[in-house]
């Protein structure tokens, strides 16, 4: 179920497909708001995702890109970063 939300909704890319955090998002109107928890390649990633707003909150100490509907965007480490789409 979990990850039926995630890869679905959510629309994160399996690490399987790619080297960098992408999500292609498709929220249901009936959901409001999606937030799960990840480890992804060694850092810990919370997301927050809703109809047209994507929030990424880096919780490692490393800054990572991410990739949003083919738009690439950067969160520095132990900070928060809102992106519309």
């Amino acid at each position: 179920m979990w990850q039926e939300i995630v890869f679905g909704f959510a629309g994160m890319v399996s690490l399987l497909n790619t080297d960098i955090l992408t999500f292609n998002p498709c929220m249901p109107e009936e959901i409001k708001r999606i937030i799960f928890e990840i480890n992804w390649k060694g850092s810990r990633v919370k997301v927050s995702v809703s109809a047209n707003e994507l929030e990424v909150a880096n919780l490692s100490k490393n800054d990572m890109g991410f990739i949003v509907k083919g738009k690439k965007f950067s969160a520095e480490a132990d900070r928060t970063l809102k992106v519309s789409y």
